[in-house]
Parts: structure tokens; sequence; C-alpha cells
């Protein structure tokens, strides 16, 4: 009978524990997240005047995961674009047919 009662308690918590962690995990995390997005866009929007922006980075922001994995992002690639900005030109080779008189 103590074996019975120990298995049920025991399922019984494992199954709370599925449950709780299937509701953080889908749930409380994405709103925590949207959350932050929001408020810090809402507030960069407002700041820079552009509102028109803010659905977009709202989207990425969510997509990436939060809005400090954005700001990296957004940096990495304004990094990569002044590198690329400031390289010297590529020599391009220009190629023509021979023409036949």
């Amino acid at each position: 009978m103590e074996n019975k009662t120990f298995l049920t308690i025991g399922v019984t918590a494992v199954f709370f524990v599925v449950i709780a962690g299937w509701f953080y995990w889908f749930e409380y995390r994405i709103y925590l997240i949207e959350r932050d997005c929001s408020d810090k866009l809402l507030a960069k929007s407002v700041q820079e005047n552009k509102r028109s922006m803010y659905d977009d980075y709202f989207k990425m922001c969510v997509n990436s995961g939060g809005y400090e994995k954005l700001k990296v992002i957004i940096d990495a690639n304004k990094t990569e674009a002044t590198k690329e900005s400031t390289t010297e030109p590529k020599e391009v080779q220009i190629i023509t047919s021979p023409t036949s008189n």
C-alpha cells in the first residue's frame, strides 16, 4: 500500500513539474521577452522619433530572444558594415569578347 502511495505522489509530482515547465517555456518566457522588447524599443523609438521602425524592430527583438541579443546582432551588423565601407575598392577586371572583322 505504501509503494502505491509513493508511486501516485511521484507521478503526480512529475506531472506538475512537466506542466509548470511547459507553461514557463511556452507562455511566461515569451511574455517576458515581449515585455522587455516592447518597453525598451518603445522608449528608444519615442526618443529617436522613429515610430515606424518600432514594429520591425519588435519582431526582430522577439525572434532573436530579447533586447540584449538584438542589440548584439545590430552592433555586429554595424561593425561589419563600417568595416566593408572603409576597405579599399576591389580591382575589377573587364573581360571583352573578341570582335570579328
